[in-house]
């Protein structure tokens, strides 16, 4: 414990009273994130507490891991201490949503040498596969073959794959 010491001096007389003060160890809310922005559906973000014993609030949070559920912007809060010794710490965590990697053919059962279109609903991707021009197929083969869309949008990435069966 420390103390200070008060003396009082007036007309020649003098007290003086010393006064005990106990601090305690400052508490600290701090914690820190495994990551900050992360894909809808992506890893879990792990939430580590400088000093444990403390509770977490926030959506999506269960125990120390935050799963990214739904896009958006979510704030977790971290309380330790209490009476007149508490410490509140927040730090935000952005959810992007993924991109929508949905696509139509404009067939699936064709003849050899017939065009498929192939549309995506969300442009910006890349289609691939065995006969897979830009946004068409065509062969002059009978079988079966997989084209699959793949888009990727701030950092964030999905794909689809779809079969188009051919015949002579």
């Amino acid at each position: 414990p420390s103390h200070d010491t008060y003396v009082v001096v007036r007309n020649g007389c003098s007290d003086s009273i010393t006064k005990y003060v106990r601090v305690e160890a400052g508490l600290s809310a701090v914690f820190t994130l495994s990551d900050t922005v992360v894909c809808l559906g992506d890893k879990n973000i792990i939430v580590t507490p400088a000093q444990r014993g403390g509770t977490f609030s926030g959506v999506a949070l269960l125990g120390d891991t935050f799963t990214p559920t739904h896009a958006g912007n979510f704030t977790l809060t971290y309380v330790i201490g209490t009476g007149n010794c508490i410490d509140t710490f927040s730090r935000q965590i952005i959810v992007l949503a993924k991109p929508n990697s949905a696509f139509f053919l404009s067939d699936t059962l064709v003849c050899s040498g017939k065009l498929v279109n192939l549309t995506a609903v969300e442009n910006g991707g890349i289609f691939s596969g065995l006969n897979v021009n830009g946004n068409l197929f065509t062969t002059t083969n009978s079988g079966t073959y997989a084209v699959k869309y793949v888009i990727n949008k701030n950092g964030c990435s999905d794909s689809a794959q779809k079969t188009i069966v051919t015949g002579k």
